[in-house]
């Protein structure tokens, strides 16, 4: 009992590695879309990071650089994606699913998606980057003397925008509004039960998700239609209709087309 234990913890911290190697560059890759087309952005809105005491040069500017919590000296387009990247440590993954129904996160052990997010109902344990944090840690970095302790700041603001922004990322996922478990200890075997890697994810991560389509980081996009073997189409169509157990485990790629 006590190997098959020790067993499960060590394939548990595999999982995370293994996650994190996945999920990261699709959500750094939408979360540097996202920067640039907000008004973090000087090219579309100067007054806004002047207004903050910062110069309006762009998202990229190596002059202008702050430390993210590792105290890494980062511009503010790579603090959104470190951000974006670091909400995916240790376990705070289980604080990414939400239910609008129940309102419920997907464990006991987690919050709903929303509250971890944003902890507008109160402080959470053990959760440091939410937005109610990033707005504290905005008005440090505006009213500090300290010159270093503002950099700071100014740091740990722009990374916990990117760490709330992977929340709306991952409540486009449906899996992640309908509680559907998909965990992947090693991708290429399926070792115990609870194995179930998500094939819309693995999708989303195999190719640059900001050029193939365009249209996935360029405004709206169209819809999203799976291809399927004939013989398992779905069981049930409308709120499930991307939830396991209706869809196929391999199926083909996804085609975009209009409406």
């Amino acid at each position: 009992m006590k190997r098959s234990t020790s067993l499960l913890i060590i394939l548990l911290f595999i999982r995370m590695e293994i996650a994190t190697a996945y999920e990261v560059p699709t959500h750094e890759a939408l979360s540097e879309q996202a920067a640039k087309k907000s008004t973090l952005n000087p090219q579309v809105d100067p007054s806004v990071v002047l207004n903050l005491g910062l110069q309006a040069t762009s998202l990229d500017d190596t002059n202008q650089k702050f430390p993210n919590y590792k105290d890494d000296e980062r511009t503010i387009r790579q603090l959104t994606q470190d951000g974006s990247a670091f909400e995916d440590n240790g376990f705070r993954a289980l604080n990414h699913f939400y239910n609008p129904l129940t309102g419920r996160a997907i464990s006991s052990f987690g919050s709903p998606s929303p509250d971890w997010a944003l902890e507008d109902h109160g402080e959470i344990g053990g959760q440091n980057d939410s937005f109610f944090n990033a707005r504290k840690f905005l008005l440090g970095a505006l009213i500090k003397e300290n010159e270093p302790v503002r950099k700071t700041l100014f740091g740990r603001t722009f990374q916990a925008l990117g760490q709330v922004i992977h929340h709306l990322q991952d409540m486009a996922q449906p899996q992640h509004v309908r509680h559907d478990q998909h965990l992947n200890f090693i991708p290429w075997f399926d070792l115990i039960p609870p194995e179930n890697p998500s094939w819309y994810e693995d999708y989303a991560g195999g190719k640059n998700i900001c050029e193939t389509p365009a249209q996935l980081c360029s405004g709206f996009m169209p819809p999203v239609r799976f291809r399927k073997p004939a013989s398992s189409g779905p069981r049930r169509t409308g709120a499930s209709l991307l939830s396991i157990p209706t869809v196929t485990s391999s199926p083909r790629a996804p085609i975009f087309a209009a409406h």
